[in-house]
């Protein structure tokens, strides 16, 4: 009786403590960022069984043969005192073609959202050329943030790039 009762209870905690996936919280503005990204092009986003990272989900974008064209990656990383969630589209090589912060909930620093600055990080992979202050320009007012999603970015793109080289 009293295992029952706490099988109840932890039922009822998991239903009322599920977190949404990252894309379901995000799912209006990823959708529009990458109806920009593909323009006319018909996509489709499958999970992408690639093991498990933490705070991120990746979706596979598949040609009609089922080969991935792309890989996206939602992520989300700390910020000063919230957390933010981003997307990052990689070619199937691995090399970050687009990054969109999706959802940024602080005062301070929503200046990482800007194209001119995510644009820092096309054409990189595997974590290479992207440190602070080098690589990657920071913005005035928005120091935390910028080494916040500099920092995320380039550990995602080693786990990412890591795991496609196990997979080859």
């Amino acid at each position: 009786m009293v295992l029952k009762g706490i099988l109840s209870l932890a039922l009822i905690f998991s239903t009322l403590f599920h977190t949404p996936s990252l894309y379901s919280l995000t799912q209006k503005r990823a959708d529009k960022a990458m109806d920009k990204y593909w323009e006319d092009m018909e996509y489709k986003l499958t999970n992408a069984d690639l093991g498990n990272f933490e705070n991120t989900e990746i979706y596979a974008v598949n040609s009609e043969d089922g080969t991935p064209t792309a890989y996206v990656m939602f992520a989300e990383a700390m910020g000063k005192v919230d957390t933010f969630i981003y997307m990052i589209i990689f070619s199937p090589e691995g090399t970050i073609k687009k990054v969109s912060v999706l959802l940024y909930k602080e005062n301070y620093g929503g200046e990482i959202a800007s194209k001119r600055f995510l644009r820092q990080f096309e054409g990189k992979s595997n974590g290479k050329n992207m440190e602070y202050n080098d690589d990657i320009d920071g913005i005035s007012g928005a120091t935390i943030s910028v080494q916040a999603i500099t920092k995320s970015i380039r550990k995602n793109s080693t786990t990412f790039n890591n795991i496609l080289k196990q997979l080859k």
